[in-house]
């Protein structure tokens, strides 16, 4: 995510008086109160993020999100992803046992999250591992791009029960008002 300079200030300013807050509650708790501090850590890390998405929402009313959703398929071992629009690199990278765990349970993955005018757009991508026959499988998706917010979700899932992954690709706008 690219943020202006004057929102990323805001955003470190209002890091500062939240962690500030949360470290004066605990100063004021019992000093071996670790279950508090990790609560409040984890209340403030949730706070940061709704922060952060609002101020992204502001900074960019026509942007595009992409999200990697992936079904418990032992047999796939996806080792990394590479996200190209208008070929042009926009994210990259590895999956590490901990992310391939989280989508096993039903997990979904921010890959890119940015501005993009509307018009005709094609988002291509890499998945390098073990994927069936192949060590590496790309997909292309050419769009038209509307005002507002869209959001393209990639899908790795075996629907037929095959044993051979599917790469789907689902296309939705959100109008802004």
């Amino acid at each position: 995510m690219r943020l202006t300079p004057t929102l990323r200030c805001l955003l470190s300013i209002t890091l500062l008086i939240t962690a500030s807050g949360a470290l004066a509650e605990h100063d004021n708790a019992e000093s071996g109160n670790y279950e508090s501090l990790a609560t409040s850590a984890l209340n403030l890390r949730r706070d940061l993020l709704a922060i952060e998405e609002t101020l992204q929402e502001q900074a960019y009313p026509d942007r595009i999100d992409i999200y990697l959703d992936m079904d418990n398929l032992p047999y796939l071992s996806l080792r990394s992803i590479n996200i190209m629009l208008d070929d042009k690199i926009i994210a990259q990278g590895e999956l590490n046992d901990q992310q391939r765990a989280a989508f096993n349970m039903g997990g979904m993955q921010k890959l890119y999250s940015g501005p993009l005018p509307p018009g005709r757009h094609e988002l291509k991508a890499l998945f390098r591992g073990n994927i069936g026959q192949s060590n590496q499988h790309s997909k292309t998706l050419a769009f038209e791009k509307k005002p507002g917010v869209d959001v393209i979700k990639i899908t790795i899932a075996d629907l037929l029960q095959l044993r051979r992954p599917e790469f789907v690709f689902r296309h939705d706008h959100i109008d802004t008002p």
